[in-house]
């Protein structure tokens, strides 16, 4: 029966593990030398616990990193390093900040609610940060440091909660990209196994690829962090299907004197619309909202003075979303100077010539004479 009553509360232990407001995946929390770390602890109920009494520990350590009891609070393993957030206990975070982190803080800290018999759990690791623009190729760093050949050896890379990113394995050749959305995306540097070097490097990075990576060497037994950030740009994402993303704006020359009409649907409130020329600078313009066939635009209009390329641009920021429609002014008076200029200098031509002409005329003329 005792038996029983231990697995049943490894059992429990084990499904709290690695919550962190709620999420089950226990991402770590990753960090470098000298930073300051936030680590997560929350019951996922948002109810008040500046009357609950919490605390975290770190495995393989006796001494309480942070205490909390009814607003008194102590930090003995980290004196003056460890500190939480008061005006967030109403929201329910018992998240705590350590400052100034160093190596030896690494490891697996466990947040403790004695009155509720919940553990969480959460994991501080010391890793590299990589951040990138959506669509560059990300080189994510990682080495055993000791500069030796590991072509003979198997490493993996994981993306946390998905599955295999890259598996090398000397037994098999090529090396294996199994996760369908990284397929054909993800290459190693064959060349500097020698050195030790178990990069990869992502090609063409999307949105998606945001997360940490782990790059883990079995027969070492040990794991390398990587924090990939992929920062959204602007562009047209109409092919990605994405919820109230604004379609391609209608344009129209309303008249030959330059003056420019740009329809576009109304479909979210974030919408920005203006009109950009050939340097993509913004022009002045006046914007107002009308119902069209029953349904709501925004309308932007504006005047241009020379003839060229302009373009209504539609903005979703929020959406990482731009689209344009381009649109070639060919102005009237523009129009009409071109052919008058060309036939002014054409008979400044043909008066030179005429002249020459004349001239050769009468020089014949006279030479004839002297010869009588």
């Amino acid at each position: 029966m005792a038996l029983l009553s231990l697995l049943f509360m490894s059992s429990c232990f084990l499904t709290l593990s690695g919550l962190t407001f709620g999420d089950q995946s226990g991402i770590p929390v990753i960090v470098k030398d000298g930073d300051d770390a936030i680590l997560p602890c929350s019951l996922g109920t948002n109810e008040n616990i500046e009357f609950v009494q919490f605390e975290w520990k770190k495995e393989g350590t006796e001494k309480k990193v942070f205490t909390y009891d009814t607003g008194m609070v102590d930090s003995p393993a980290l004196p003056g390093r460890v500190s939480h957030f008061p005006d967030d206990l109403q929201h329910g975070s018992a998240s705590i900040k350590i400052n100034n982190v160093q190596l030896e803080d690494g490891g697996i800290y466990t947040c403790d609610f004695p009155t509720r018999g919940k553990t969480f759990r959460i994991e501080l690791v010391f890793g590299t940060s990589v951040i990138v623009k959506e669509g560059d190729d990300a080189i994510l760093p990682c080495s055993l440091g000791t500069n030796e050949n590991i072509e003979s050896m198997l490493f993996d890379w994981k993306k946390e909660g998905t599955d295999h990113v890259f598996v090398y394995n000397p037994r098999i050749n090529p090396p294996s990209n199994p996760g369908d959305k990284f397929k054909d995306r993800v290459l190693h540097f064959p060349g500097e196994l020698e050195h030790g070097n178990a990069s990869i490097k992502i090609i063409t990075t999307q949105l998606e690829d945001n997360g940490t990576y782990s790059c883990f060497f079995p027969k070492r037994e040990k794991t390398f962090h990587v924090e990939l950030t992929v920062e959204p740009v602007l562009k047209d994402r109409t092919a990605e299907n994405i919820k109230d993303a604004v379609p391609e704006p209608i344009v129209k020359i309303l008249d030959d004197e330059g003056l420019l009409q740009c329809e576009v649907r109304d479909i979210s409130p974030e919408i920005t619309v203006e009109w950009w020329d050939k340097d993509n600078k913004t022009l002045p313009s006046q914007i107002s909202k009308e119902q069209i066939k029953n349904q709501p635009y925004i309308i932007v209009k504006t005047t241009v003075t020379k003839s060229g390329n302009y373009s209504c641009v539609a903005t979703q920021k929020r959406l990482n979303h731009q689209i344009l429609t381009t649109t070639f002014v060919q102005l009237k008076e523009e129009s009409d100077s071109a052919p008058q200029g060309f036939s002014v200098w054409t008979a400044i031509l043909i008066g030179v010539l005429v002249a020459i002409f004349v001239v050769v005329v009468i020089l014949c003329a006279a030479y004839r004479r002297s010869k009588r």
